[in-house]
């Protein structure tokens, strides 16, 4: 028999944990199984840090991660919205020219995000499919795509973009 579970830890007693899946099933676990069958808790704890080109990191996203949870860092891409938005938050009026050329490339650049999942395939335009385990809705696919990675934490290495 097998089963792959992804659990977050509610309480802990003396021999057990409280944990609940990510669909929202809560239950009581004993520590020896958690030790014994579980990936650890502490697995972002670092080892090491790997700098790899940006491929790498895509491959090990996809290839060496098999379904554990792993942490990362990607870019999100700018929308229209986001950018008006910021504009409107500026005092664009009363900055000299220099301070304009250095503001609208700092609106190019997307928004840094965190994900803390695990990968359930790739889509058809190529991004990351990935469940968010930190997000409390039904709905917990995101999409990564993998030219925005800038680091994976996975077993205790974190691999960063070259």
């Amino acid at each position: 028999m097998s089963r792959v579970s992804y659990m977050k830890v509610l309480s802990c007693e003396a021999e057990s944990f409280r944990v609940q899946n990510d669909v929202g099933f809560e239950w009581t676990i004993s520590k020896n199984i958690v030790e014994n069958e579980c990936e650890p808790p502490f697995q972002f704890r670092l080892s090491k840090v790997e700098k790899v080109t940006q491929t790498e990191l895509a491959r090990i996203l996809l290839e060496e991660t098999r379904g554990a949870v792993v942490s990362l860092n990607f870019t999100k891409k700018q929308t229209p919205e986001r950018v008006l938005e910021m504009i409107g938050e500026s005092n664009m009026d009363l900055m000299p020219a220099r301070e304009k050329k250095k503001f609208a490339a700092s609106l190019m650049v997307g928004e840094l995000r965190h994900l803390v999942g695990h990968v359930t395939g790739i889509d058809v335009s190529g991004r990351i499919k990935m469940v968010d385990l930190n997000i409390e809705k039904a709905y917990k696919i995101r999409l990564v795509d993998p030219r925005t990675l800038k680091d994976v934490t996975f077993r205790g290495v974190r691999y960063e973009k070259k």
